[in-house]
């Protein structure tokens, strides 16, 4: 299988992608790859957290660090998005079935009708993250995000620039799944796989 690039994401997109999800105090978005937390911050008003398995990095106010495919701190269905921008988990030579456990803990953070958002600059991402994915009850959509209109006619267009980007939007279902349920979905989809590789 291909080898997946960091995608090259800039703080203006970042923005526009809390912007499009609608995300708020209560039903946040969790920032997977967030290095040292710093655009989370910067958004302020309690809309980010962030978790990055930088193995030089200590925990802060601003992000958790250690391996997403670990317990992680975050409570189940309290986030409205989660986007993956970075990670070694994700993005080095990491064992398929670490990843595999490591997306159902993210995707157990999501509240129903949830979107897990992962930004893309190669047509390689989409059957790579398809296949990562396919033991999961989520729904594909390729999208594009474009900053409002408003913003364009106003002076969002002086402060943030105008903005565009291209993810695969893998979205939930509207019933809560627990944090069990979804490690049980990731424990199939990795015996399947095992048994497929062994035939």
């Amino acid at each position: 299988m291909s080898h997946l690039e960091l995608p090259q994401l800039s703080f203006g997109q970042f923005q526009l992608i809390t912007n499009s999800y609608g995300v708020t105090a209560k039903k946040t978005l969790l920032d997977v790859g967030c290095r040292d937390g710093a655009w989370g911050q910067k958004i302020g008003g309690g809309l980010v957290k962030g978790l990055d398995d930088s193995r030089s990095s200590k925990s802060t106010d601003a992000a958790w660090y250690g391996s997403p495919a670990a317990s992680i701190p975050f409570e189940v269905h309290t986030s409205k998005c989660a986007v993956i921008r970075g990670t070694e988990t994700f993005f080095g030579s990491t064992h398929p079935m670490e990843v595999t456990i490591a997306l159902a803990n993210i995707l157990s953070c999501l509240a129903a009708g949830g979107s897990l958002v992962i930004p893309t600059d190669s047509p390689e991402d989409l059957p790579i993250w398809s296949d990562r994915l396919a033991c999961f009850p989520v729904t594909l959509q390729k999208k594009t995000l474009k900053s409002s209109l408003f913003a364009k006619l106003t002076f969002g267009l002086l402060t943030n620039g105008i903005h565009e980007l291209q993810v695969l939007e893998f979205k939930l279902g509207r019933k809560p799944i627990s944090r069990l349920e979804w490690h049980r979905y990731a424990r199939e989809g990795v015996l399947s796989k095992q048994g497929s590789t062994a035939a």
